[in-house]
């Protein structure tokens, strides 16, 4: 049973970050015209790291205490239809352990790590001379 709910943490959490690697590379393209023409109006390079977390770090925070509520409503509502109590022979209390919580906050912030690590080289081949001439897209 432990090692069940251990396979499929491990599943949740590297298709949370394959979803936020491929909504960051989708946006990219969209940063990066938006840094050029910052760029352009004098917004120091470094700038793009604000933007990039900025847009990011609210998609993984509601996401991860999003999710937490969602679970604990689940488990609440139905936790008597998933038979814990028949695996576990007897009332089986719910117990969240600590580490999985800063195991979860750890995951978060490793896959927000990496997708601003994706996403910072994407977003600046936009060059500022192309978006000047080009005007901005709609």
């Amino acid at each position: 049973m432990t090692a069940a709910t251990m396979q499929s943490l491990i599943g949740t959490g590297i298709l949370a970050l394959l979803a936020l690697v491929v909504t960051t590379v989708l946006g990219s393209r969209r940063r990066g015209r938006i840094l050029a023409l910052l760029r352009a109006l004098g917004v120091p390079q470094r700038a793009s790291f604000a933007l990039v977390a900025g847009e990011l770090v609210p998609l993984v925070v509601s996401g991860v205490v999003g999710g937490g509520i969602a679970a604990a409503i689940a488990i609440g509502a139905a936790g008597s239809a998933f038979g814990v109590d028949t695996l576990a022979g007897g009332p089986a209390p719910i117990i969240v352990s600590p580490w999985l919580i800063a195991a979860i906050v750890g995951v978060a912030a490793a896959a927000l790590v990496i997708a601003i690590a994706v996403d910072m080289p994407l977003s600046r081949r936009v060059s500022t001379a192309e978006i000047l001439r080009t005007g901005e897209e709609s």
